[in-house]
């Protein structure tokens, strides 16, 4: 969801913990993740 733009508020209604931050502990970037990240920003 989230490489389709899906909102981390999104995410979270779909996996179902009631806290944010718990939604957060799913979502690791991956190293491809963090190189397009730094791609992005123009690095």
């Amino acid at each position: 969801m989230l490489k389709t733009e899906a909102q981390l508020p999104e995410v979270q209604r779909m996996l179902g913990p009631s806290q944010l931050s718990t939604t957060g502990l799913y979502l690791t970037p991956s190293e491809e993740d963090g190189r397009a990240a730094v791609k992005r920003a123009g690095l």
